[in-house]
């Protein structure tokens, strides 16, 4: 469900939903179920507000984090 957030038009609902996507990554276990999602966070990464992309940026290199 919070995947499907990111398709609302509220940008303030996304933006939320992206920093709880990168908080849920930080373990392991959240960063592997969201590893199959990570194209759906990725296209917000060249959003035109500044503040979306920023923060799909993060919840992607989060996601993408290998140790």
């Amino acid at each position: 469900k919070l995947l499907a957030m990111l398709n609302k038009e509220s940008t303030e609902l996304v933006v939320n939903a992206l920093k709880v996507i990168a908080c849920i990554a930080e373990a392991p276990e959240g960063r592997k179920k969201l590893l199959e999602s990570v194209d759906q966070i990725e296209r917000y990464i060249n959003h035109r507000l500044p503040n979306l992309a920023k923060h799909a940026q993060i919840a992607a290199k989060v996601i993408k984090w290998m140790p």
